[in-house]
């Protein structure tokens, strides 16, 4: 039996890309990066006074540039599609937030916060993005969390609303172009 495609559907970002934009940043120097952030900034200010506003929540000033580096790299990471996303506005962002906060708090309060955290990537549909986050948020087996674990949940709904309202632009944009 075949599968149909879903209308809503795209492709993820790869393995791939997401390294080519880990060896890209890896390159870049002080000066380099603050221009990039800049740039970014202009490209989604919305976003970026989003990611802003939550990274002041967080505890540590490490925390709050780990937390605008992976808002810059998600952003680099959607230029692979090809497509100048629309700017997103605050009221898209707070709707969203909040669709994912009912999804994190509100529904699924018996789920442990690993089990949330695993079905919240599994609702981004970007599954090597959201590893990617792992893997700064949490650490891995060799590697120290980047974040404090009280700042996990924070940081890992900051990303995921990212993720969801970039999906939500690339999709009306692939829309449009058929």
């Amino acid at each position: 039996m075949r599968k149909r495609k879903d209308k809503n559907s795209m492709k993820i970002i790869t393995k791939d890309k997401i390294d080519q934009v880990l060896d890209f940043m890896s390159y870049l120097g002080a000066k380099q990066y603050t221009e990039v952030m800049v740039k970014t900034a202009q490209r989604q200010p919305a976003l970026a006074k989003y990611i802003n506003q939550n990274s002041s929540y967080l505890s540590s000033d490490a925390n709050n540039d780990g937390l605008y580096r992976m808002f810059v790299f998600t952003l680099m990471c959607y230029d692979d599609y090809g497509y100048d996303i629309p700017k997103i506005t605050e009221q898209q962002i707070l709707k969203k937030t909040n669709e994912w906060q009912k999804i994190f708090n509100g529904n699924h309060l018996y789920l442990k916060i690993p089990v949330k955290i695993d079905f919240m990537r599994g609702m981004s549909k970007q599954l090597n993005l959201g590893l990617y986050y792992d893997t700064q948020i949490k650490g891995t087996k060799t590697t120290k969390p980047f974040f404090d674990e009280e700042d996990f949940s924070l940081a890992y709904l900051s990303m995921f609303v990212c993720n969801a309202l970039l999906n939500d632009e690339i999709i009306k944009l692939q829309k449009e172009k058929k």
